[in-house]
């Protein structure tokens, strides 16, 4: 069942991207042993901010893992809206843990928890008790980091700062590169303004809608996610000090494959230059 030819799609797609596959798979067993439960943490990192690591650690996981099952189905483009959430955690924890860690985790947190309850409890007016300790909660958080961070937070979802938006939090961690090729691309599909994509209108009024699988963009979302999620573990590793998994960590399949389209396309730029 499913949809069209879905069963055979996803057999196909797990041959066709079985190299691929089984990088995203063995990265993820290396993030999922890095953390081991009852794992020894250092002392020296603040409570609050050992959180928001353990946090993002557990949220990217299951996330990278989630892309790659969406994939194996192929539906990439869909699967996009999941890989903007993964850069979004990268983006964040690298900020979190440039500089004032403390200050930066617990504004964080409080718009993760304090802030996002507060609207929840707005949507329904009915909540009750539930609804006075968010208002409660609210009241706590403005005193402490100012009305116009509870505004920006609230209104513009910016937990960092009023004037702080995603793309200046990538700037600040020298992620320009993927929130131009990864962020900016997937909010599209995140905010369906892809929609135009999954239907063929044609002449005098006929029409196909695209709601077959197709490997279209299998392979370069699975490589983002790869080294997106890299990225994040190397962050907890070292934040952590845990000392684990180098081999795993350090080799960058996205680094690989660029290095290697680029000694691909300059011959051909030579050639062209030439001409």
């Amino acid at each position: 069942m499913g949809l069209i030819e879905e069963d055979a799609a996803r057999a196909a797609f797990k041959k066709q991207f079985a190299d691929l596959l089984a990088e995203n798979e063995r990265l993820l067993q290396g993030g999922l042993s890095l953390l081991p439960d009852g794992a020894k943490l250092p002392e020296g990192v603040p409570v609050v901010v050992r959180m928001v690591i353990l946090a993002m650690h557990s949220k990217a996981t299951k996330t990278f893992r989630g892309i790659s099952i969406i994939c194996e189905t192929g539906l990439a483009q869909d699967a996009t809206i999941l890989l903007r959430s993964l850069t979004e955690v990268l983006f964040t924890l690298r900020y979190i843990l440039k500089q004032d860690q403390k200050d930066r985790a617990e504004r964080y947190l409080a718009f993760a928890s304090a802030v996002q309850n507060y609207k929840l409890m707005e949507a329904y007016k009915d909540a009750g008790e539930q609804a006075k300790l968010a208002k409660e909660m609210a009241a706590d958080i403005q005193a402490k980091f100012g009305e116009d961070w509870w505004d920006a937070a609230l209104g513009m979802g910016r937990w960092a700062g009023p004037k702080i938006s995603i793309r200046k939090i990538a700037r600040e961690v020298d992620l320009d590169e993927f929130y131009e090729k990864v962020y900016g691309v997937a909010c599209q599909a995140t905010h369906a303004s892809d929609t135009t994509e999954h239907v063929e209108i044609k002449e005098k009024g006929g029409f196909t809608l695209k709601i077959t699988p197709s490997p279209e963009r299998i392979e370069a979302v699975l490589t983002m996610a790869n080294e997106i999620y890299r990225l994040i573990l190397v962050a907890v590793n070292e934040s952590l000090t845990l000392g684990r998994h180098e081999d795993i960590l350090k080799a960058s399949l996205y680094e690989k494959l660029k290095a290697e389209a680029e000694a691909k396309s300059a011959p051909e730029a030579a050639g062209r230059a030439e001409d």
